[in-house]
C-alpha cells in the first residue's frame, strides 16, 4: 500500500472577519397586541385547542411569564 500525508498550508492572506448581516425594512410594520392572563390554580394553562384558535386568528406568542400564581401570555400580530 502507498500512503501519502497531506500537510495543509496556511492561506496566503489571513481570513477576513465575518460581517454582520444588515436587513433593510422598506415598510413600517404596525403590531397589535393581546394579553391573556390565567389564574393557574383555577384555570391552568391554555390548552392546545385554544392556542391553535389564536394561531388561526394570526396571533403569535411573543412573551410569557408567571407571577404570584398567574400566567401572563403576550401575543402579537400584524395590525390590519
Amino acid at each position: 500500500m502507498n500512503f501519502s500525508l497531506h500537510v495543509p498550508q496556511p492561506p496566503e492572506q489571513p481570513p477576513q472577519p465575518a460581517s454582520t448581516p444588515v436587513i433593510y425594512v422598506r415598510e413600517r410594520v404596525v403590531w397589535e397586541y393581546k394579553e391573556v392572563v390565567r389564574d393557574l390554580d383555577q384555570e391552568g394553562m391554555p390548552d392546545e385547542e385554544a392556542l391553535n384558535r389564536l394561531g388561526e386568528e394570526g396571533w403569535e406568542l411573543s412573551a410569557a411569564f408567571v407571577h404570584a400564581g398567574r400566567a401572563c401570555y403576550l401575543f402579537k400580530r400584524v395590525a390590519g
